[in-house]
């Protein structure tokens, strides 16, 4: 197959994941997840019967596949040790099983890793788009639909920056390309990635990016880009940083929760960590092999679990997307939760090329900011890690298997 179709059907893929965006709400959420589905299904076949032999490419494939096993294992959970019944526990996690076995689709058909960074790239450009055409038609935003409750408490309303874990990734992919070659517009890319990571309001994102994107310039440049990096970075922070009402409203509202937590026994956060690795579980078992997926609406278990959790019916907002490797342990027990885990920090100790070095930061940005939100756990961001596990995994001159 053409290296231009590879592309071309891995970005139908990913596309159709995000649901193409739906502008104006032209498609229902179940529409959408049929189309992604179907397209993950005949993509897995094809790549069954016709991609290549994964022989000479060395990766995690056992610990891989257990991953893989692990999440089904875990419907079986949902419906032995909850009131739900298994076709609804399958339904509820196919999300996860179809992103995760994206991976599988990539490496299979191996798409060239010099068009994948491109499309990146148009990934990127997509992002900014969309999230200047929502500005511009807020509230009622073009992608997205209308917002049920607007948040202006971080200095600025917050509606989300789409495919953020490709805008870092292409953030630390713009700082390695400026330190290869020197070229001054690769400044410009790390501006605009970095202004949209801004832009999500996110405050570990903003710091742990920052601090890892001056780490990566420090690394290995010339006493000169090391010397402007640490000029930029103070400038920044006494000058630029306390003029710009964003950062000023972080800042205050880190104070105010920092405070908040002297006269609390816990951290929300911390909090739902304890209820989701001990005080959710069912039994003995559920911790090994998993709860599965409560399907909100669709079941009893389901049903308790929104009333339990959610702040409107006065549940406790333990939230999994705000704990990601707690809620994954919840939903699919510790060997599968060791599974993810070993497979991401095997693709952070990986020896990689000089052009592939910003791969590195990229994965250790994903594994510790999930220990607070959720980038493992939304479909979305799921297929993302996919494609920079692939840009990593997917070259057999790493080194044949043994």
């Amino acid at each position: 197959m053409k290296k231009n179709k590879k592309i071309l059907i891995i970005a139908l893929i990913y596309f159709a994941a995000y649901g193409f965006f739906n502008p104006i709400q032209l498609f229902s959420q179940q529409s959408t997840k049929f189309i992604f589905y179907s397209l993950m299904t005949l993509a897995i076949a094809f790549a069954f019967t016709k991609g290549i032999s994964l022989r000479n490419y060395s990766f995690p494939k056992i610990t891989y596949k257990l991953l893989i096993i692990g999440i089904l294992i875990s419907t079986v959970m949902g419906s032995a040790f909850h009131e739900q019944s298994y076709s609804v526990s399958l339904i509820a996690t196919l999300p996860y099983f179809f992103s995760y076995m994206f991976f599988y689709v990539l490496m299979k058909l191996q798409p060239d890793k010099k068009s994948l960074e491109a499309f990146l790239k148009i990934l990127v450009i997509c992002s900014a788009l969309i999230y200047v055409i929502n500005i511009l038609s807020f509230p009622n935003m073009l992608f997205g639909g209308l917002i049920d409750e607007l948040d202006d408490s971080r200095g600025f309303y917050r509606i989300g920056v789409p495919m953020l874990e490709i805008v870092i990734t292409y953030f630390f992919y713009s700082i390695n390309q400026w330190l290869l070659t020197s070229k001054k517009h690769w400044i410009f890319w790390i501006s605009l990635t970095y202004i949209l990571i801004i832009l999500s309001l996110t405050r570990q994102h903003i710091f742990i990016s920052g601090i890892f994107g001056i780490l990566f310039i420090l690394r290995s440049a010339s006493i000169y880009k090391k010397i402007l990096a640490c000029i930029i970075a103070v400038f920044f922070v006494f000058m630029i940083a306390p003029r710009i009402p964003i950062f000023n409203t972080l800042i205050e509202l880190t104070k105010d929760q920092i405070t908040t937590n002297k006269y609390e026994k816990d951290d929300i956060r911390i909090t739902a960590w304890e209820y989701y690795t001990i005080d959710a579980q069912a039994n003995s078992i559920t911790p090994i092999f998993g709860n599965g997926i409560p399907s909100i609406g669709n079941s009893k278990w389901g049903n308790d679990y929104e009333q339990k959790v959610f702040y409107s019916y006065g549940g406790n907002g333990c939230f999994t997307v705000d704990v990601g490797w707690a809620g994954f342990f919840w939903y699919f027990g510790g060997i599968t939760t060791f599974c993810l885990l070993f497979f991401l920090v095997k693709a952070v100790k990986r020896k990689k090329p000089l052009a592939s070095s910003y791969l590195t930061y990229t994965m250790l940005f994903i594994i510790l900011t999930a220990i607070t939100s959720g980038p493992i756990l939304y479909s979305t961001s799921i297929c993302s890690i996919c494609l920079i596990l692939y840009l990593i995994y997917g070259n057999p001159i790493y080194g044949k298997a043994k």
